[in-house]
């Protein structure tokens, strides 16, 4: 949109405000809420809109829209009637074919919807579970679908997948036949979608799917029997970190807890001799960084290209976060008492910002 939304809290409460990085620039679009804060949350961009969820003070938290200005910005449609709002999950928004899906609940029950910014066009896709809530979740696109974990019933939680219409949202795989798989971190690598599922005999391992059924099938065993492998990836939580085709995450196959990659293959699926902590993880020039213990069982910053000889520790002290944001990496870690903020530029090459009162440099 060339300008960014936020929500300030100032005399007006917290609106909806504009800025394009302008002092004039920058100013409140709408008071929605007079008597209050509308508290805007989860901006999207659709086409030359921004979506997002506000509470006017009357119909509690629905769905908006805002083209930047005081009059083009208005509630797309009041899903949940009443003064206590929808609220749809994190993962159960997202944009996807110049559309929002997502999952609020109406009142009744909580399924998946569509928005193209219309009240005519906003609706559910389809009622998966007409005894109750299907509870959508982990939207993942991948070719011409919309990947998600849905329950049919209250305890069969599955992988499904939609084009967009009530006929074309259909279950993947009945994976786990005497309760719910669960399916977590879809991570699409090409064609294929990986994800972590439970059979109800392998726990909770890492499976592939292309679509179809019989495509649906378990990659790995890496806790052999019915114990789960622990499988952590990027700080959403939502998806593995993939770079070239391949996911990067740390996984506890109930012995120890490595890095590994996985291409889609079982063949391409494997640990690589670095431990992880699991924490971290982010994709910054090329490479994956991620934290885990030295030695000295303290916490460093670690960099890896996806083999063991491409895996080393960039830097040995305490590791908070770390956030890439174009050409520069940002983590903190603390000393003795304070915290410090560090940068790394693309190279290795290392700046250093106190954010405390360490003079230490890098």
């Amino acid at each position: 949109t060339g300008v960014q939304t936020c929500a300030l809290p100032i005399s007006n409460g917290a609106e909806l405000w504009v800025s394009d990085g302008t002092h004039d620039g920058t100013y409140m679009i709408k008071d929605i809420n007079p008597s209050g804060s509308s508290t805007p949350t989860r901006f999207v961009s659709v086409g030359s809109e921004v979506f997002f969820l506000a509470n006017d003070g009357t119909h509690g938290a629905e769905l908006w829209k805002t083209d930047g200005t005081e009059v083009g910005t208005v509630m797309v449609k009041d899903i949940r009637t009443g003064a206590y709002g929808q609220n749809p999950c994190v993962s159960c928004w997202i944009v996807w074919d110049d559309k929002l899906y997502f999952s609020p609940y109406d009142g009744t029950q909580t399924e998946i919807w569509v928005s193209d910014g219309t009240d005519s066009g906003t609706y559910m896709v389809k009622d998966i579970n007409p005894s109750g809530s299907s509870y959508p979740s982990g939207f993942t696109p991948l070719g011409q679908f919309l990947y998600f974990s849905a329950g049919n019933s209250a305890s069969n939680h599955e992988l499904w997948r939609t084009d967009g219409t009530e006929g074309g949202t259909t279950l993947v795989k009945e994976i786990n036949p005497t309760g719910s798989s669960s399916p977590t971190l879809l991570t699409p690598i090409g064609d294929l979608l990986i994800f972590r599922a439970d059979d109800g005999t392998h726990g909770k391992e890492l499976w592939v799917t292309d679509g179809t059924e019989m495509g649906t099938t378990i990659l790995i065993d890496a806790n052999s029997g019915s114990g789960d492998t622990q499988i952590t990836g990027l700080q959403d939580f939502e998806n593995l970190a993939v770079i070239g085709g391949v996911a990067y995450f740390c996984a506890h196959d109930g012995n120890v807890r490595n890095l590994w990659r996985s291409d889609a293959t079982t063949s391409g699926t494997y640990a690589l001799s670095q431990s992880c902590t699991g924490s971290n993880f982010v994709i910054f020039d090329n490479s994956i960084f991620f934290s885990s213990r030295n030695d000295m069982l303290e916490y460093g910053l670690w960099q890896s290209d996806g083999t063991n000889s491409g895996t080393s520790e960039v830097l040995e002290m305490n590791i908070g976060w770390a956030l890439s944001a174009g050409e520069l990496l940002y983590f903190n870690y603390w000393p003795s008492s304070t915290t410090e903020l560090w940068i790394m530029t693309i190279g290795s090459s290392f700046n250093y910002t106190s954010s405390g009162s360490d003079d230490s440099d890098g």
